[in-house]
């Protein structure tokens, strides 16, 4: 995967969303659910250690700017915005990226994609313009 370029638009269209093409999806927590997936790991991708922290941080900045949300809404705390870039190669997947939301600012987290949907809700989702 190349570097993340300076332009990140997160589009909420009403059009279907295929999740075969660069998409994202904020998750809401909900006090209580726990609603546990089981299935299949895929192994990581090998991914050059500077470029995935340049990405990271590349992301984190241009989500903390604001202006890549096409909508206007309250974030609330632990509300996670999760990321997922295609790879050029089909046999590579896709690259998620995920940050949580706290004390007024996104931070960059790990957490495996089974494990996204465990604590919390889908509110909103949509394509990825650029990137």
């Amino acid at each position: 995967m190349c570097r993340i370029s300076d332009k990140l638009i997160l589009c909420s269209c009403n059009s279907d969303l295929d999740f075969h093409d660069s998409h994202w999806m904020l998750n809401r927590f909900r006090n209580g659910k726990e609603e546990i997936m089981i299935g299949q790991s895929m192994l990581p991708f090998d991914v050059d250690p500077e470029i995935e922290n340049y990405n990271i941080n590349k992301l984190t900045a241009m989500i903390n700017a604001g202006n890549c949300f096409d909508f206007e809404t309250e974030f609330q705390k632990k509300d996670q915005l999760v990321l997922s870039f295609n790879r050029e190669r089909k046999y590579q997947g896709e690259k998620i990226y995920v940050f949580e939301y706290n004390d007024h600012q996104w931070k960059s987290i790990e957490s495996e994609p089974s494990m996204l949907n465990w604590y919390h809700d889908t509110i909103r989702k949509g394509f990825i313009l650029k990137v």
